[in-house]
């Protein structure tokens, strides 16, 4: 009988073993990784302010000068060829400032406006910030209330979390708590991270909702893995795909000690495999042992019929056939997991660890 089942390598995004990335952070490996920020920068806040630039971020290079030069020509090219997303992403970039575009309102305003008047939603979404803020024009609650729900009905997350936060404080608005889950509700399964923060908030304190501490960390959890160095996800996953195992480990084992629970299960997975030429062979299964176990308490099934499979066999540790039961029946009672139901059910007709059962089911037809 196979016991347990085949592991598979997870590619994207889930604290961990220090002594595991102590083991392997001293190693020198094949590919040298970095992150930058990708996706939407948020041109809105939580707070009642628009964010200011921090003296902590360096000056551009000439590279990225050239880089922002180059995206401003093209974006200026197609909106002159009539391009709604060209022209709200200049007003982005007019609103926000950087080298090759230097923050002036009046501009931002000039291109936000004629992408909204073709039905943009990021354009629409940039007026209402201005009106918001009060950027190059008055504030003007009840204007950023409208382009923020025009823009929000086509779906764009980043208005819709702008009306969330309208709603829970009462920014020229009554308030309303229903209203503002809503919303951050809606902008939160786009990912957007301002509205699973706020919706924490809320769980946190039974604002609008019934208080649910545990909500409230799942979704804190999320917030705090929407960050850039998630990014080092696919430079794992493509490394392990092109065989430099090391390298893989290394950014795996990192993220795992971040809190990432895919992270540690790939972790795990990599060290049973015992494929690492940077780790001591007797140090792998252990290892892998705590992994698993990390993975297992956040939730993920899988690793837990895998604390079963460990403890069943003596792999990291002593044979037990009674603390294998105990793992395979969380599996199967909590995530109705099929392996561990199957696993249980041969402990108990062979009696490992338990008593021996044999029910005799009799089907009619």
């Amino acid at each position: 009988m196979k016991f347990g089942r085949e592991g598979t390598l997870a590619p994207a995004v889930g604290k961990t073993n220090q002594s595991l990335y102590s083991a392997i952070k001293s190693h020198k490996v094949g590919t040298s990784v970095s992150s930058s920020h990708c996706g939407h920068q948020m041109a809105a806040t939580a707070a009642s302010r628009y964010p200011k630039k921090t003296s902590l971020i360096p000056e551009p290079s000439l590279w990225f000068r050239y880089s922002l030069g180059k995206a401003l020509h093209f974006f200026l090219k197609a909106a002159k060829a009539g391009s709604a997303n060209a022209m709200a992403f200049i007003g982005k970039m007019y609103l926000e400032g950087n080298a090759a575009a230097p923050q002036n309102n009046a501009t931002a305003f000039k291109y936000f406006s004629m992408a909204a008047s073709k039905g943009n939603a990021i354009g629409l979404h940039g007026l209402g910030l201005l009106y918001f803020y009060g950027k190059g024009v008055p504030v003007n609650y009840a204007e950023a209330l409208k382009y923020f729900q025009k823009a929000a009905e086509k779906g764009w997350p980043d208005a819709q979390f702008q009306l969330g936060f309208m709603y829970y404080s009462g920014s020229g608005i009554w308030k309303d708590y229903k209203l503002a889950f809503k919303y951050f509700y809606l902008a939160s399964q786009s990912g957007q991270p301002l509205a699973i923060y706020c919706l924490a908030e809320m769980y946190a304190t039974g604002t609008g909702v019934v208080r649910s501490c545990r909500t409230a960390v799942e979704l804190y959890k999320g917030v705090c893995e929407l960050g850039h160095w998630a990014e080092k996800f696919l430079t794992a996953y493509f490394a392990y795909k092109d065989g430099d195992i090391d390298s893989s480990l290394v950014q795996y084992a990192l993220l795992a000690e971040m809190g990432y629970e895919v992270a540690q299960s790939n972790s795990a997975f990599i060290l049973e495999s015992k494929k690492a030429n940077i780790v001591e062979k007797e140090k792998m299964y252990p290892m892998a042992l705590l992994l698993w176990n990390r993975a297992a308490i956040q939730g993920n099934a899988f690793a837990r019929v895998k604390i079963g499979d460990y403890h069943y066999y003596g792999y990291g540790t002593k044979k037990d056939y009674q603390t294998a039961a105990t793992h395979y029946s969380i599996a199967a009672d909590k995530y109705h997991n099929a392996q561990a139901m199957f696993n249980l059910a041969y402990m108990y007709e062979h009696g490992l660890g338990i008593a021996k059962v044999i029910v005799l089911v009799i089907i009619q037809t």
